[in-house]
Parts: structure tokens; C-alpha cells; sequence
């Protein structure tokens, strides 16, 4: 007979006629009183077994659910501030025009927004200002 303690409850093997039995035991709140059971030390293995295929798939599900949030975060966050860093990088080139790929309902989008507006403001005031120029030119 072998004796593995798991927590409060005892864990015994032992030998009967019909094969090596499990007994678990578990302290109940009275002095000196145990609640046990015993299974075959097959049954017992097979329930191992389960308890770990069991916490491999909780496992595969947890990681599952971490990369669609890494996607959903990268699709949300990553690639509308791209967006809007190459807009930025173009508007300081000269490009003036309206991006509409980058405007969107949520915040990031509204920024995207705001961007596209000061670049049109940017663009009215440039042209009013050489249209100014041209008019003193001319007179």
C-alpha cells in the first residue's frame, strides 16, 4: 500500500483479488472522520488521463482566444495608426489631398478625420495665400 497526500485528502493504492484499487480519502469537519471512495487504479488513471486532455484543450482555448484578441487589437489599433502615420508622412511631402481610408466611427477613425481636415485647411489657406500673391502681382 502507497500513501501520496493531495491537499487534506490521502491517496492510498492497494492490492485486493480483483487488482489494485484507489482509495481516496477526505478529512470531513469532525474529528477523526474521513469520507472516502475507492475505484480501480485503472478507472483512477483513466480520470487522470481526462483531467489533463481536459486541461490541454482549456489551455489551446485560452492561447485560441489571446491570438484573436492580438488580431482584433492589431486590426483596431495597429493598422489605422499606420494609416494615419503614412498620411501625416504625406502631408508633410505636399500631398494636401483627402485620405478617406482613414477615417473611420470610432476614435482613432475621428482622428483620421481631423487630419484630413487640417490637410484641406492647410491646402485652402496655401491657395488663398498665392492667390494673394498673384493679386499683388498683378496690381
Amino acid at each position: 500500500m502507497s500513501d501520496v497526500s493531495v491537499s487534506d485528502s490521502k491517496v492510498y493504492r492497494i492490492d485486493t483479488a480483483d487488482g489494485e484499487r484507489t482509495v481516496i480519502a477526505y478529512p470531513l469537519l469532525m474529528n477523526g472522520w474521513y469520507l472516502a471512495q475507492t475505484v480501480s487504479a485503472q478507472e483512477s488513471d483513466r480520470q487522470v488521463v481526462l483531467f489533463r486532455i481536459i486541461l490541454v484543450a482549456i489551455l489551446i482555448g485560452i492561447l485560441a482566444i489571446g491570438l484573436v484578441m492580438v488580431k482584433m487589437m492589431n486590426d483596431l489599433i495597429h493598422k489605422p495608426l499606420s494609416k494615419i502615420r503614412t498620411k501625416i508622412g504625406r502631408i508633410s511631402e505636399g500631398d494636401f489631398s483627402r485620405d478617406a481610408s482613414i477615417e473611420a466611427d470610432q476614435e482613432i477613425g475621428e482622428i483620421g478625420k481631423g487630419i484630413n481636415n487640417l490637410a484641406e485647411n492647410i491646402s485652402g489657406l496655401l491657395d488663398s495665400r498665392l492667390e494673394a500673391e498673384k493679386q499683388k502681382r498683378e496690381s
